[in-house]
């Protein structure tokens, strides 16, 4: 076992095989506060052949995915979308819904409020 790895480093440092390169963008929990857009890191690793993968180191997001992605090409193994997407966790959500009134004016002559009920719905990922 240990020997196959021994000669694959050796395969890449005669030049018999080409190391795998990535393109990992981090800080994707933070992406609203950006210059760089994600289409401008898009076309970057299509324009050179990069498989890229975006991450948020803080958060996990994506990061179990990418390392999935990076073993594939290491190992020249294709992984269907579907399988990739159910090494994803699943958000639980719970919907809160609140009662809450408002107050809306007549017109200034009138100086009346009219009670009005709404029921809004929001919902929170955990």
């Amino acid at each position: 076992m240990w020997f196959s790895r021994v000669q694959d480093c050796l395969a890449l440092e005669r030049g018999q095989r080409q190391p795998t390169f990535v393109l990992v963008a981090n800080k994707m929990d933070l992406q609203y506060q950006t210059t760089l857009e994600r289409q401008t890191v898009e076309k970057f690793s299509q324009r050179n052949g990069l498989p890229t993968h975006f991450v948020s180191a803080k958060t996990g997001e994506g990061v179990q995915r990418c390392f999935l992605g990076i073993a594939c090409a290491v190992l020249g193994v294709h992984v269907r979308v579907r399988d990739h997407e159910r090494t994803q966790p699943v958000l639980q959500a719970s919907l809160v819904t609140n009662q809450f009134t408002i107050r809306a004016s007549k017109p200034r002559d009138n100086k009346q409020n009219v009670p009005c009920e709404h029921t809004g719905s929001v919902c929170q990922l955990l």
